[in-house]
């Protein structure tokens, strides 16, 4: 009998079939709404009549891992599955400015495919006294990506199939006591959203970035229980730059921001909590896209404070 070495753990295969079903009642009358508003003028809203809508599809999983030592182990998957296309996505009445413009983002929307996706990743992870760490390096591959495709004129909204997306990088976590009550933890990924093949009637999006996905992401906190009830963590967040439209015309810089949270359990009824969001009261986007040929860019919340009691019975 052949029998697996000692450090070879035992893998993990799932094979599944994945399937779901809408029925959509629509009490309306089935034709484009119109709604008269002075700003930003008469719209009208495409509606779908009733219909039943399946998704159904087959998605394996495989999973291995290898134990390096007492301290380490490598490990590596394989992930196919599938995401059907939300209620929202599929029957929520598109905004045009004609009916028949309207109608035909409606019967757009009714027709979606479910996201497929493919992804493939190698890691290792492990753990030496009171140090942790994970480092992970993947490849998804996406079909049929279901995104928000924003008229930048118009800024009308719509949900459609991408293609095929790829996202490719590194994920990267560590944690390490410094003493008895001082530990530091950190993650940082890094990663590459392209559109593999995207051509729609805004244009050919093939080769460019994603939008509104940085490459780089940094969390970091220090953590200090100067006694067991007691918790201060400060917190620093690194949002990286990112392409503000999918012809990557133009760019947010990213930002970085820090945080102060304080935890104090008074008995084992009574808890005090407070924070201070965005210590620098440093000015930065929550979001940043372009509508109407122009960049813009949501402010976030200057230097914020909440404290409380938290009472448990």
């Amino acid at each position: 009998m052949y029998r697996l070495p000692a450090a070879v753990l035992p893998g993990v295969l799932k094979p599944s079939r994945l399937a779901m079903r809408y029925t959509f009642d629509n009490t309306f009358d089935p034709t484009p709404l119109r709604v008269v508003s002075p700003f930003p003028g008469t719209r009208f809203f495409g509606q779908t009549a009733d219909t039943r809508v399946s998704f159904d599809r087959f998605s394996p999983k495989f999973g291995a891992t290898f134990q390096l030592g007492e301290h380490a182990h490598l490990y590596s998957s394989y992930n196919h599955s599938f995401r059907a296309p939300s209620e929202g996505q599929l029957f929520r009445p598109s905004a045009g400015f004609s009916a028949a413009a309207a109608q035909a983002l409606a019967d757009s929307s009714i027709s979606l495919k479910p996201i497929k996706a493919e992804q493939v990743e190698f890691g290792v992870r492990g753990a030496w006294g009171d140090f942790n760490y994970d480092a992970v390096a993947y490849d998804l591959r996406k079909k049929d990506d279901i995104v928000s495709l924003r008229d930048t004129f118009t800024n009308f909204v719509q949900s459609v199939n991408a293609g095929e997306t790829k996202h490719r990088g590194i994920e990267i976590g560590a944690g390490f006591a410094l003493s008895n009550v001082l530990r530091v933890d950190s993650a940082y990924s890094y990663a590459k959203h392209t559109y593999q093949e995207w051509n729609t009637s805004a244009g050919d999006f093939t080769g460019n970035e994603i939008e509104s996905a940085p490459r780089t992401l940094i969390n970091s906190r220090l953590t200090w229980n100067p006694v067991e009830a007691a918790r201060v963590q400060f917190e620093w967040v690194r949002i990286g730059a990112y392409w503000l439209d999918a012809a990557n015309t133009a760019k947010y810089e990213g930002h970085s921001i820090y945080n102060l949270r304080m935890n104090w359990k008074l008995t084992d009824v009574v808890a005090l909590f407070g924070s201070i969001a965005n210590l620098t009261n440093k000015r930065y986007a929550d979001s940043a896209q372009i509508r109407s040929g122009e960049p813009v860019f949501s402010p976030a919340l200057p230097r914020t404070y909440v404290g409380g009691i938290e009472v448990n019975w």
